[in-house]
């Protein structure tokens, strides 16, 4: 188990649901949007919500690990 802070954010109130743990998405800040911008135009991709987590330390983190929930986004062959 770790420490860390987690925050979903999205275009609309989504529901994520992972390690037996259901977010709603919130609304963007200002900040989020501004960045989400930034990483469109570099990527090429659209993106309609984001799950951020927060490490306090160095000490904190995950192991390795795939996010292979297929609501995220449909794989193109």
């Amino acid at each position: 188990m770790t420490k860390r802070k987690v925050a979903w954010y999205g275009n609309k109130p989504y529901e994520y649901t992972y390690s037996n743990t259901t977010k709603q998405a919130l609304p963007w800040t200002k900040e989020l949007i501004e960045l989400k911008a930034l990483i469109e135009k570099q990527t090429g991709e659209t993106f309609n919500s984001c799950l951020l987590n927060l490490y306090h330390n160095g000490e904190e983190g995950m192991a390795w690990h795939s996010d292979a929930e297929t609501d995220l986004k449909k794989m193109v062959p």
